[in-house]
């Protein structure tokens, strides 16, 4: 099951705080289902705790910006992630149309800032012990849908992150003691 939050929203430090113990719920019932053995997969709570437990980053393991995604607007125009997807004449981030037989669907080569996305870290995350399982500093279309750019973090999305990382290690960890380190995968 995947779930996923609003980021279009204007996110207050109230709703923060009402979101705290809706996670700290969504929580408690993934580790008691899988106390339970019940085979669920609850991608919030779980791709955070098996990114970190695995020493992995979400971009390389669960986003599929320039790999394994490919995405078609109504003009033909092809982008490398449904987050990026418009029919708008001068649409950022196009990567070829359907109609063009020089590209053909999806040009080998990435728009420049797209990769360069792919290449480097985010300089305001360094030492961020999150940084690599957050979608501020992770997905580059949470970032381009947040702020309009590749480069810039949403404090908002930054926030969320910290959040619910902390409530998945909580249960991750409740889960570990309790020696079923096979039921978080």
């Amino acid at each position: 099951m995947a779930t996923s939050l609003d980021f279009n929203g204007s996110w207050t430090g109230e709703d923060f705080d009402a979101l705290i113990p809706e996670y700290d719920k969504l929580g408690r019932f993934w580790y008691k289902a899988k106390m339970a053995d019940s085979g669920i997969y609850l991608s919030t709570i779980q791709d955070k705790i098996s990114i970190n437990l695995l020493g992995e980053r979400k971009k390389e393991s669960t986003c599929f910006i320039g790999h394994g995604s490919l995405v078609v607007a109504t003009n033909g125009n092809t982008f490398p992630c449904t987050r990026f997807i418009s029919s708008r004449k001068g649409a950022p981030y196009v990567t070829g149309n359907v109609s063009d037989e020089q590209s053909g669907i999806y040009k080998e080569v990435l728009p420049r800032e797209v990769q360069s996305f792919l290449d480097h870290d985010r300089k305001g995350c360094e030492g961020c012990a999150i940084r690599y399982r957050c979608l501020a500093h992770e997905c580059g279309c949470t970032s381009f849908y947040t702020t309009g750019s590749l480069r810039r973090v949403s404090p908002e999305v930054c926030t969320h992150e910290r959040i619910l990382c902390a409530i998945c290690d909580e249960y991750a960890n409740k889960l570990l003691s309790q020696k079923h380190p096979e039921r978080i995968f």
